[in-house]
């Protein structure tokens, strides 16, 4: 392992932090303990790292063993990491020890700072007899949807066996605001979001509609005077202990396929709390899986009803999620999470008021993926009519009314199509995207976000496309070509496929909006969208070999870089030789 030179010899490399690594050496050395063969682990977005070691006790009386070693970034939320994660083994009592036994990573010593850090011994997930992985890493796997349900009725049951605290005096607009926190805020990234994407008018209206279908719906944002939610009481807001951050990147599942549904371990109890409202980790866990491993697969009608199989308010909605065209995997996870949550409330004879609290929990969770930037607009979009719809649901169940007209009307079509163009630089509004206007009662005209006139007669609009596809590919480009496959990222690779996808359907739209023949013809354009392609091609199976860790052992084991990598990095030299080239045939026929 590589070594820094510093003031005492044998300083080992563990976090790539010099300081950090010094510090310690020094701390391994005064408690006559060894690291032997740290390994760097994959981690989620909160700036920490993880190290998988062998500690070894110095002192022969003792025996060591493998750990898991988290240097908790500095941030607000991860500097409560250690606390909570004691608290969350400390909440162990007779009636839901064997959970907590089983299911939480337990702490290996005492935790200890370093300057703006903390750093924790944890003890690996699992019995030591497997290979664990994400459940992220599974994919859209036919085991998926028997951890998922297994997880909410641990998280219910096995955590919380006895009977919960139950919030009386909280509103339904105060529900979804505590599960939201600063989202709620004027300025923060959600709302500057929904500005910018579907205009002012839908940003500050209480009811709103698509144009030419669906019900008045209400701004699932709109939590303060006027909102329906004000005025609506949540009955049985049932509180208790909740993990706060439940993802499936927290979540550690045994490799092998044949594994036990109930084996999981929950890993990153930083957001612990023992005062929780119970029905936001079930929902949390239920929208990542869909955004991460079916969402970008759906066509615009299996979206749809999806959104509908989520939202529908028929008797026993949770025993079905019926669609022709929303897979059969998809159905099965939506259904199996849905009955565990009505099994817990029905033993407690709440399903009714149960029921009604999941869709507060959709349109809460369904914002938060709103707000995410790492999720294309086509696909926030998505989240925010779900939200909608959700509060929709929430209000007609607890016996709310919905006016007659709206105040605004949005346009028809598919997801993200003219909402998209309207919001995006250089891109004249088509005439679907040009906001409605209707004369009923309280009905008000708002125009979308005004659109950037086009001084070159159109090719403005590709060339800032094209423009947005080199700066987003740059640096990636070079990070694939220059780094060894153990120093490559998943998430960079996940954020290049995504992108990909992405800026294909833009560079598609805006060339279609402007109705123009690029310099260099449609061939050149139609060559970046090819390479586009190329590009998601490649990006998914090198993705598949950085989070799958059999996979990844074994393409390490080789000491080089896999074949899908060089096909990444040739991909994408060749996409921004394209793209470069095509820029400057758009300056220069300017």
């Amino acid at each position: 392992m590589e070594r820094f030179p510093s003031q005492s010899p044998h300083v080992l490399r563990v976090f790539g932090i010099p300081e950090v690594d010094r510090a310690l050496a020094d701390w391994l050395d005064a408690n006559e303990l060894e690291l032997v063969h740290p390994e760097l682990l994959e981690t989620g977005q909160s700036g920490g790292k993880l190290v998988s070691a062998f500690l070894r006790e110095l002192d022969q009386e003792q025996t060591g063993g493998m750990r898991i070693i988290k240097l908790v970034a500095p941030s607000p939320d991860a500097q409560a990491e250690p606390r909570n994660h004691k608290a969350a083994l400390r909440s162990r009592f007779p009636g839901n020890a064997a959970f907590v036994d089983r299911h939480l990573v337990g702490l290996a010593g005492r935790h200890w700072r370093l300057g703006e850090y903390w750093v924790m011994f944890q003890e690996p997930a699992g019995d030591g007899k497997d290979p664990t992985v994400t459940l992220a890493a599974l994919g859209r796997s036919a085991r998926l949807p028997g951890p998922a349900a297994q997880i909410v009725k641990g998280l219910l049951s096995g955590w919380n066996p006895g009977d919960p605290e139950i919030d009386q005096g909280l509103t339904a607009a105060a529900f979804v605001q505590e599960l939201l926190g600063a989202r709620c805020k004027d300025d923060s990234p959600l709302h500057t979001w929904v500005r910018s994407h579907f205009g002012d008018g839908v940003h500050d209206c209480v009811w709103f509609a698509a144009e030419g279908q669906g019900p008045v719906l209400p701004n699932p944002l709109a939590l303060g005077g006027g909102s329906p939610l004000v005025r609506l009481p949540v009955k049985f807001a049932a509180r208790g202990r909740g993990h706060g951050d439940l993802h499936p990147g927290n979540i550690m599942v045994p490799v092998r396929d044949d594994a036990p549904e109930d084996d999981y371990w929950l890993i990153d109890l930083s957001r612990f709390s023992e005062g929780a409202l119970l029905a936001r980790d079930p929902v949390h866990l239920l929208l990542c899986l869909i955004a991460g491993h079916y969402l970008p697969h759906l066509s615009e009608e299996a979206r749809a009803e999806l959104l509908g199989a989520l939202t529908g308010t028929g008797a026993e909605p949770e025993s079905r999620c019926d669609g022709l065209l929303i897979p059969q995997g998809l159905a099965e996870l939506v259904v199996r999470v849905r009955t565990e949550l009505t099994e817990w409330a029905a033993t407690r004879r709440v399903t009714q008021a149960w029921r009604a609290q999941w869709f507060l929990a959709l349109q809460a969770c369904a914002l938060m993926f709103t707000a995410r930037e790492r999720y294309p607009d086509r696909d926030r979009s998505w989240f925010f009519r779900l939200a909608a719809h959700a509060c929709g649901a929430y209000v007609d169940l607890a016996g709310g009314e919905r006016p007659g007209s709206p105040e605004v009307v949005i346009p028809d079509g598919p997801e993200g199509s003219a909402l998209e163009e309207t919001s995006r630089p250089g891109v004249a509004p088509s005439k679907a995207s040009v906001v409605s206007q209707r004369t009923g009662p309280g009905a008000v005209a708002v125009s979308p976000p005004a659109a950037t006139p086009d001084p070159t007669g159109g090719a403005g609009a590709v060339a800032e496309v094209l423009k947005e596809i080199w700066s987003t590919f740059d640096r990636p480009a070079q990070q694939v070509s220059s780094l060894a496959f153990s120093d490559l990222k998943p998430d960079v690779v996940l954020f290049v496929l995504r992108r990909a996808h992405k800026l294909r359907t833009d560079l598609t739209r805006a060339q279609m909006a402007a109705l123009m023949w690029a310099p260099g013809g449609e061939g050149g354009l139609g060559r970046v969208r090819d390479l586009l392609h190329d590009v998601a091609t490649a990006a998914k199976p090198l993705h598949q070999f950085l989070v799958n860790p059999v996979l990844r052992s074994q393409t390490l084991a080789t000491r080089q870089n896999p074949r899908h990598q060089d096909l990444l990095a040739d991909a994408l030299r060749s996409l921004l030789d394209e793209v470069g080239g095509a820029i400057a045939a758009i300056t220069r026929a300017s």
